[in-house]
């Protein structure tokens, strides 16, 4: 199963993010389900949807392909990249560019079971 969610990644900022489930992880009883998380390449027209088989790049759909063999994948898209345009000014961004890289950082905690 495929989601587009967001997630807040700052106060005023919002990451969206495919959220891929495999279908026993939904099932009654469904045990700890490993967890990846899924970076794209710099593709400025899909984005993170590259890694969940979305556009016309063949062999990219790892996020896809890693939750039909059990794991729960995370793909989020980078600032500035597709859809995707914070306001990186008002964010602050611009003021700590020394201070920060481009990697985003993702805080995921896993439970023993995921509700949708």
């Amino acid at each position: 199963m495929r989601r587009l969610i967001s997630y807040a990644s700052e106060p005023g900022s919002r990451v969206p993010a495919y959220l891929c489930i495999p279908k026993t992880a939904l099932a009654d009883g469904a045990k700890i389900i490993p967890a990846v998380l899924c970076l794209h390449g710099t593709d400025n027209v899909v984005g993170h949807g590259v890694v969940v088989g979305i556009g016309d790049k063949p062999n990219r759909a790892y996020a896809s392909e890693l939750a039909e063999r059990g794991f729960v994948t995370l793909a989020p898209n980078y600032p500035l990249l597709a859809k995707y345009q914070p306001d990186l000014k008002q964010l602050g961004w611009q003021r700590a560019r020394s201070k920060r890289s481009g990697t985003i950082c993702v805080g995921w905690i896993c439970s023993n079971r995921c509700h949708m």
